[in-house]
Order: C-alpha cells, then sequence, then structure tokens
C-alpha cells in the first residue's frame, strides 16, 4: 500500500533526484551529449532503487512514530532521523545506480 501511495510522487521525484546526483557527480551533461536518444532512460536510472528505499524510509518512519511518546514535532524528529539512520545503505545503493555510467539496472 506504501508502494502505491508514493508511486505518483516518484514518477516526479525519481528523474529530479537523478538529475541532482548526475550534476553532482558531473557525469549528466556527458551521458546526454552522447545517448541524447537515451535521455528518459538516463533519467530515470536507478528509479527501482529510489523507489525500494523511499517505501523503506516511508514506512519506518511510520512504524516509529506510531511507537513513541512525546510531543508530534518531537517524534516526527525522532523518527525521520532514525528511518534516515537505517535505510542509509540503501541510500548509498540508489546513489551508486542513480550516477553509474552504464545503463545496467
Amino acid at each position: 500500500a506504501s508502494f502505491l501511495a508514493a508511486l505518483p510522487a516518484l514518477l516526479v521525484k525519481i528523474p529530479i533526484e537523478s538529475l541532482k546526483q548526475k550534476k553532482q557527480a558531473q557525469g549528466f551533461e556527458s551521458q546526454v551529449n552522447s545517448n541524447s536518444s537515451q535521455t528518459l532512460a538516463i533519467i530515470y536510472q536507478g528509479g527501482v532503487a529510489q523507489a525500494l528505499r523511499e517505501v523503506g524510509f516511508n514506512s519506518a518512519q511510520l512504524v516509529i512514530f506510531a511507537s513513541t511518546s512525546g510531543t508530534p514535532a518531537l517524534r516526527g524528529a525522532f523518527a525521520a532521523a532514525l528511518a534516515a539512520l537505517l535505510t542509509h545503505p540503501f541510500d548509498v545503493v540508489k546513489t551508486t545506480a542513480m550516477t553509474s555510467t552504464s545503463m545496467e539496472p
């Protein structure tokens, strides 16, 4: 259910995140120039990794938020921080997939 709810946002978020990662790695301009017919595939590269990371983060954040007590702001901050810590390895995989120069999934 979490994936289905996040899918519309991911359709917009994945290309933006991919472009940001490639720009930070300074690889996007050369990829677009050499593969202009594959621009859509390039900007969605790493999309599966992004989707899995988002679902994991959202699920962890929800469970942590629901299982803690205190003010909502503190609970939310704690839940987001712990979810980010738990999903950091998936974030590394996502970034590696998005900045890879090969078109392998």
